[in-house]
């Protein structure tokens, strides 16, 4: 006799409890493949939102590489610039503005007229040039100049070469002349500078 055949099962209590049994099963399976198709939706959801955000990806990739791109070589064509321009102004020759001519003459007019030696590097043709302008606005200021022509010194610039013992008053006057009118003019204490005088002496470019 099959289970189902008692007589507990053919009663009231034992049909409604079968059929609660049954219920229950049938509702278990329901939820199970619920979930199934939730999880299979949620698992397509993400699959579009990846696929969705690749090219967003890939799109905001592709723009940080033009910026970067872009930015380096305007960083590049900047600095490139610069070097360039560091590299004319090291190559140009230099001259007094005639604002600094202006300037020197008036302020070497006034007072007594003073002496100076004045000498050049002779193998450097833009030390030369420099040279006669400088010579050129000192006579200018009425001071006396007397050309040692060509020498050599190992520094470069504009020297203002004075001895060790003494310090002549005119060179002190020139030096003051030259910072005032924005000349770049530097102090050099030498053993060989003229007796109860100094030498202006103009030297390659720095």
């Amino acid at each position: 006799m099959h289970i189902f055949d008692s007589p507990f099962w053919q009663s009231v209590a034992g049909s409604l409890l079968a059929n609660a049994i049954f219920a229950l099963l049938l509702s278990t399976a329901m939820i199970s493949f619920v979930r199934h198709l939730a999880k299979q939706a949620w698992l397509e959801r993400q699959t579009i939102r990846l696929w969705l955000t690749v090219p967003l990806f890939l799109y905001v990739g592709l723009l940080a590489i033009r910026f970067n791109t872009v930015s380096a070589k305007e960083s590049t064509i900047a600095s490139l610039r610069q070097s360039v321009d560091r590299l004319n102004e090291q190559l140009a020759p230099r001259h007094l503005t005639a604002q600094q001519k202006a300037c020197l003459k008036e302020k070497l007019s006034k007072g007594s007229p003073g002496e100076v030696h004045f000498a050049w590097a002779g193998a450097n043709a833009e030390a030369f040039q420099y040279a006669v302008e400088v010579d050129d606005v000192v006579e200018a200021g009425h001071w006396k100049v007397d050309d040692d022509q060509n020498m050599f010194y190992p520094f470069g610039g504009l020297l203002i070469i004075v001895g060790k013992t003494q310090i002549p008053a005119a060179a002190t006057v020139l030096r003051d002349a030259f910072s005032t009118c924005r000349v770049s003019a530097t102090w050099h204490v030498a053993s060989d500078a003229p007796p109860q005088g100094f030498r202006l002496y103009v030297g390659p470019k720095e």
